[in-house]
């Protein structure tokens, strides 16, 4: 999941949004933060999970790929982080690609 948004709830911390590319994230999963070049930056316990209907958060156990999720339980996590679930992988998760970026000119006009 690239996280592309942070709220805040003031019961169970930060919780990171972003829509799941592929798997399932459950309640209680171990997920690592990694960052653009792949280096974890945080790690921690799923605690809960939220899906998004509209603008409404409903609360669930589990969520899965194509959904727009917000996740609670990671620490040092933040936006264009990838969070990955860390048991079944081979080799190592790779990190989704960041898919915007902004370039700044100065245009002028004679």
């Amino acid at each position: 999941m690239l996280t592309v948004q942070i709220e805040s709830d003031s019961y169970v911390g930060m919780l990171y949004v972003g829509r799941i590319h592929s798997g399932i994230i459950r309640v209680g999963d171990v997920l690592w933060a990694l960052d653009a070049e792949g280096q974890k930056v945080g790690e921690g316990k799923g605690k809960k999970i939220s899906a998004r209907k509209g603008l409404e958060r409903i609360e669930r156990d589990a969520a899965g790929a194509g959904e727009i999720a917000s996740v609670a339980g990671v620490k040092n996590a933040g936006v264009n982080v990838t969070l990955v679930q860390m048991e079944g992988w081979g080799e190592g998760p790779k990190p989704l690609p960041v898919v915007g970026a902004l370039t700044w000119c100065v245009h002028d006009a004679d």
